[in-house]
Parts: structure tokens; C-alpha cells; sequence
């Protein structure tokens, strides 16, 4: 997964991250407990019975559409964010 931040008064930000880690169903559970402890239940979002087939939905997608962009979105300051597979 490739994460991008670019801002005019800021350094560009450039991450890379291991997407088989993030969409790992181990990960997921972690993640969806500490969330559930510290913003309250996400159960309405993404129920525990469904979690393993969106992760491996996910997965095939990345694998698929390589490149493809999860989030892009662009401010009125030239602020510019891009979160692809």
C-alpha cells in the first residue's frame, strides 16, 4: 500500500507499507479491539462474520487492479493525499 501527502508548506510525505501485514485477519481483529475500546462498537461498519471476506476481497483487488487508488482527495490549498494498492 502506498500512501502520498503532499502540502505546499510542508516536506512530501511518501510511505510504504507491507499491504499482506495490513490486511492480515490477525491485524484486523487487533485493530477492530483497541477501536471498539477507544471510539466505541464498530460492529455497524463491519460485522466479525463479514471481516475475513472484505480482507479477502481486498487482497484479491490489490492483486488484481495494482495501482488502483483507495482515497485521493485534493484541498483548496493545494493540499493533495493519495492512498493506493
Amino acid at each position: 500500500m502506498k500512501i502520498i501527502v503532499k502540502s505546499k508548506k510542508a516536506k512530501k510525505i511518501r510511505l510504504w507499507l507491507p499491504t499482506r501485514l495490513l490486511l492480515s485477519k490477525t491485524i484486523a481483529r487487533i485493530a477492530k479491539r483497541h477501536l471498539n475500546a477507544d471510539i466505541g462498537r464498530l460492529n455497524h461498519l463491519v460485522p466479525e462474520e463479514k471481516l475475513d471476506d472484505a480482507l479477502k476481497a481486498l487482497r484479491n483487488m490489490k492483486r488484481n487492479h495494482l495501482g488502483i487508488p483507495l482515497v485521493e482527495a485534493k484541498s483548496a490549498d493545494g493540499d493533495y493525499v493519495l492512498i493506493s494498492m
